[in-house]
């Protein structure tokens, strides 16, 4: 039976037998497929911290601007299909059990014949790659899922590459320095394809001589970026003195795009007739043309971007916060922000770490603003116990308490003039969504 309980099973399944990077295998199922991800072009975005930010800015700008577009990212909180959006608005169940189940259809059949074995990421990226070519996409945002140069997303088709922030992170396969990480993320340039990266001396001489090896233009957001940053900061929805790094890649990857001429397949309705009109020249049929991003169109999709769980309030009163941050650098971003943002304000973290993260690091950074530590260990997926947690924040005598789904509810209305912070993992962050019914 198809439907989309039996769906989520079968990823969640799938998931549980781990990840596999490699495109060899990928590639066969695409072809299978007649290679959907030929049929659309792609912005595609790598990184550790940011990227997603990027990814959904980015997406509702080109949508403002009257293009059809579709969005790939992960995690997801709650559901599957929250990762795939077209035009900015998370497809239906109906629309992802069609898509999710033609690609395991082909999937099971390799599988059958061949010594090989899809992973739960590789049928998603399949599955997103078809709905974009049968909704006939003019523009898709794909962030990778992990590392670059080995992920299942590799084999779009990009206009442009995007590298944001890079840090130390899943180690486990992408290497144990800088060096080796940003060598994987830069496995995504393309030759002769421009990459917009985040200006980072630690990491920009690797990506730089990968790029020139391919030939590729490399792009660094400088002072124009900078000044355009502080026009558009206003308009942007998404909160956190760290998107202003983020806003910058993104206003760079527009400047590229204004100068990129591409051809599409299919007529688009404009969202701005007052300023495009449906006979706009990059509407008829394939002849190859600029992208039209007014300076409106811009200001629109900063400010109706919708990207849950980046330093997001879901409550006023006390102040609640989530962030999926979950490594050392996002917990320091975070850290940044809350200064920034409420310099008065006592905050409490609730903090719950998957165990392949290194809990230490993101302690180290939240401790240094804390008040008090509520710690979280009955999250979804194996992460550190409260004890484990615990035992390692004696040494900044900062009191800590387990969650209790009961007490928290004490701890809020004790803390009415505190702030409540969820991090530590898109996984706290849900919690959080949950307890306040933002989902």
């Amino acid at each position: 039976m198809k439907s989309y309980n039996r769906a989520e099973k079968i990823l969640t399944d799938r998931r549980r037998r781990g990840i596999q990077l490699g495109l060899e295998r990928f590639a066969i199922l695409l072809e299978k497929l007649k290679n959907p991800q030929k049929k659309f072009s792609a912005i595609h975005v790598a990184g550790t911290n940011g990227k997603g930010s990027v990814c959904a800015m980015t997406e509702s700008i080109l949508h403002q601007a009257g293009y059809k577009t579709g969005l790939y990212t992960s995690p997801h909180f709650f559901e599957y299909r929250e990762r795939i959006r077209i035009d900015s608005k998370i497809i239906s169940k109906k629309e992802f059990v069609r898509y999710f189940f033609e690609v395991l259809e082909a999937a099971e059949k390799i599988e059958k014949n061949r010594d090989i074995f899809f992973t739960e990421f590789e049928l998603l990226t399949a599955a997103t790659f078809l709905c974009f070519a049968k909704k006939k996409v003019q523009i898709a945002v794909i962030e990778t899922g992990l590392g670059g140069r080995l992920d299942a997303t590799n084999l779009c088709k990009p206009l442009v590459t995007v590298i944001t922030r890079i840090g130390l992170d899943h180690q486990e396969f992408l290497g144990n320095t800088l060096k080796k990480i940003a060598a994987e993320k830069a496995g995504i340039i393309k030759t002769e394809v421009s990459c917009v990266v985040t200006r980072d001396p630690k990491t920009n001489p690797k990506v730089e001589k990968i790029a020139a090896e391919k030939k590729a233009p490399v792009l660094i957001p400088g002072e124009k970026e900078k000044q355009l940053v502080k026009k558009y900061f206003r308009n942007l929805s998404l909160k956190g003195e760290f998107q202003k790094e983020n806003l910058a890649l993104v206003l760079k990857i527009i400047d590229v795009l204004k100068r990129q001429k591409v051809s599409f397949q299919c007529k688009r309705e404009s969202r701005a007739p007052k300023l495009l009109t449906a006979l706009d020249s990059r509407f008829r049929g394939n002849d190859k043309q600029v992208f039209k991003i007014p300076p409106a169109a811009i200001a629109r999709g900063l400010k109706n971007v919708c990207w849950p769980g980046r330093f997001q309030i879901i409550h006023k009163n006390p102040i609640v916060i989530i962030d999926g941050g979950h490594n050392p650098q996002a917990a320091a971003a975070l850290v940044k922000s809350l200064k920034k943002g409420f310099p008065e304000k006592k905050i409490i973290f609730v903090v719950g770490i998957l165990k392949r993260k290194d809990f230490r690091g993101i302690l180290d950074e939240l401790a240094k603003i804390a008040e008090q530590f509520i710690l979280v260990d009955n999250l979804d997926e194996a992460c550190w116990t409260a004890s484990e947690m615990g035992n390692y924040l004696r040494q900044f005598k900062k009191p800590f308490e387990k969650f209790s789904r009961q007490e928290f509810f004490r701890w809020i209305s004790e803390g009415r003039h505190k702030i409540f912070c969820f991090t530590g993992s898109f996984k706290t962050a849900g919690l959080g969504m949950k307890i306040f019914g933002s989902n």
